[in-house]
């Protein structure tokens, strides 16, 4: 009898266990997740702000580039050779303008005609293409040249090339101050 009765109180703790687990359980029920959300302060849902770890933007002021001394206007010859089976000579004046940027616009006349856009840098190096069309083909003609001046006189020379086209050109002119 002494057996049963271990037997009889070992099963009476474990349900005693048992019932207290599930009076835990039940009395201490962890909240739902919308429980949860339904406690919290809409402050605490608002987002925070970061940190800011970068400086603070400045007011850059904008670059101006300083106008161009070579603003003014050239005109000139060109000529050149066209490498042909014979090759055959070519020849023309130009004019430009220059504006305070060192833009260069004008156009070209003679064995082929066209226009011409480019820049100047303020070294004086320029560097434009001129487009002509013959027909239905159209042709570039880049002019690489150097400009100089002197007091309010401009000068310029330079060399012209596109397939099978080589020559040179030369001008005058005056800038505008």
């Amino acid at each position: 009898m002494k057996g049963k009765k271990k037997l009889f109180l070992l099963l009476l703790i474990i349900l005693i266990i048992i019932i207290i687990a599930v009076i835990v359980i039940f009395t201490f029920k962890p909240k739902q997740k919308a429980d949860i959300l339904d406690t919290v302060s809409s402050a605490d849902t608002q987002p925070k702000p970061v940190p800011s770890t970068t400086q603070p933007a400045t007011a850059v002021p904008p670059t101006t580039q300083p106008a161009s001394i070579f603003q003014g206007s050239v005109a000139g010859d060109w000529s050149g050779q066209v490498a042909d089976d014979p090759p055959f000579d070519i020849a023309g004046t130009f004019s430009v303008a220059i504006d305070a940027k060192g833009d260069v616009n004008g156009s070209f006349e003679g064995s082929y005609s066209g226009t011409i856009k480019g820049q100047v840098d303020l070294k004086g190096n320029l560097s434009a293409k001129g487009t002509a069309s013959v027909g239905e083909v159209t042709y570039v003609i880049t002019w690489n040249g150097k400009l100089s001046v002197s007091g309010n006189s401009l000068s310029t020379q330079g060399d012209l090339s596109a397939p099978f086209i080589s020559g040179k050109f030369s001008g005058k002119g005056a800038t505008s101050e």
